[in-house]
């Protein structure tokens, strides 16, 4: 297997922006358009006609409060029609239900933005760079190049806000007075999540294959951690570790916790999807 060398760039689009300047991506009328099917696995936020499934592991409230967390994932390309989304992506979360505030930062394949990116009210972008909601140039191939997107998301102690790191260079922050209640994460993640119209056949989560501990076949995320009081970067033992699978005939979800070296702490999601309703899909 090839891990993405340092020279791709990790394959993100890059801007030549002058100095005092950021970049901000051009919104077309399709954006606006689709900006409808926000993606969202919360039942309560989620639009009635939609269905998402969520293969993710996570680290509950009782390893918490939690103030980072980040991980390497491999990117790639899942075909979807219109209206379905595929994504691979990590999390912070305070709270469950109305009460929720969330921030989810990843990749995923279809035609819609939503609220994310600079569109998204208050998010201050400070890279000349590379901008939230950059196009990923290059993707992975399947048993071949793979080509990897580091993240971070970590609380300044100071001001309380939410910085994100894409490639080890810092893109922005999540300012502390957008949320209500995010001022710890009770929990943290990393994994997949799709997203179709009712009555569609369930897209692709990643690959397309289950995760069997060759990474150069299904999605993964590989050297993930999470900071609590300490602030340090901790990998998450086996035993906090809990997964969450909406779906376990169409996609599934595994922790390997420490493979050692490159890996570190990893974990590998993903699935064909499949047809019929209530995720009634075959493996």
């Amino acid at each position: 297997m090839k891990i993405s060398p340092t020279k791709s760039t990790y394959g993100l689009e890059k801007f030549n922006c002058p100095k005092g300047t950021v970049p901000i991506r051009r919104v077309t009328k399709d954006d606006l358009i689709q900006g409808k099917y926000l993606l969202n696995e919360d039942p309560i936020l989620n639009q009635n006609d939609l269905r998402t499934h969520s293969a993710h592991i996570f680290l509950s409230p009782s390893g918490g409060p939690y103030y980072g967390v980040k991980g390497t994932t491999s990117v790639w390309h899942p075909i979807v029609v219109k209206g379905q989304e595929s994504a691979g992506r990590l999390f912070v979360q305070n709270e469950n239900g109305v009460n929720t505030n969330k921030i989810v930062v990843g990749w995923h394949s279809g035609n819609n933005n939503g609220c994310y990116n600079t569109r998204c009210s208050g998010f201050v972008q400070t890279a000349q760079m590379y901008s939230v909601g950059s196009r990923i140039e290059r993707t992975s191939v399947y048993r071949g190049t793979l080509f990897e997107l580091p993240i971070s998301l970590v609380q300044d102690p100071a001001s309380k806000n939410w910085w994100l790191s894409l490639a080890y260079k810092n893109i922005g922050y999540f300012p502390a007075q957008l949320f209500s209640n995010l001022k710890a994460a009770s929990e943290v993640g990393w994994g997949g999540l799709t997203v179709t119209p009712s009555g569609t056949r369930i897209p692709v989560m990643g690959t397309g294959v289950f995760g069997n501990g060759d990474f150069g076949k299904a999605c993964y995320f590989r050297q993930v951690a999470y900071q609590t009081a300490s602030r340090k970067f901790i990998g998450p033992a086996t035993n906090l570790a809990a997964k969450f699978n909406n779906c376990p005939n169409c996609y599934n979800i595994v922790y390997f916790g420490d493979k050692g070296g490159q890996y570190g702490y990893s974990l590998q999601f993903g699935g064909g999807g499949g047809g019929g309703s209530n995720c009634e899909c075959g493996n």
